[in-house]
């Protein structure tokens, strides 16, 4: 069934307004935006790939990243103790960067949103 054209109108509209709304929003966070890779505390630099707070309690992690304030290299949120999340709550260090080969992304903490880079 076709619509009236207002209706087209009106439904265009409101997916151009949520649309720019999502954009937005992905494009909100300042940790993220001033974050560049010439600025990027690397996994170049790590010649042993661990969980620091791991390695103290005997345990294993899952995943590892990096804490883009201070360099810690932390377990993931998959991992039992998740210590790159209890890092940031601790420290209110609110970006990580995965410490995996092949994986070039950031996560913010804060502002629960990611950037690949």
């Amino acid at each position: 069934m076709l619509k009236h054209p207002l209706e087209q109108s009106a439904t265009i509209i409101l997916f151009t307004v949520v649309f720019y709304q999502r954009y937005q929003k992905t494009m909100t966070c300042e940790h993220l935006n001033n974050l560049t890779v010439e600025n990027l505390i690397s996994k170049a630099a790590y010649p042993v790939f661990r969980c620091e707070e791991c390695i103290k309690v005997n345990s294993r992690w899952v995943h590892l990243r990096i804490c883009q304030t201070c360099g810690k290299m932390l377990c993931c949120d998959s991992s039992k103790h998740q210590h790159a999340r209890r890092h940031y709550e601790a420290t209110n260090h609110a970006v990580v960067s995965s410490a995996e080969l092949g994986e070039q992304w950031l996560w913010c903490f804060t502002d629960e949103q990611g950037k690949d880079y």
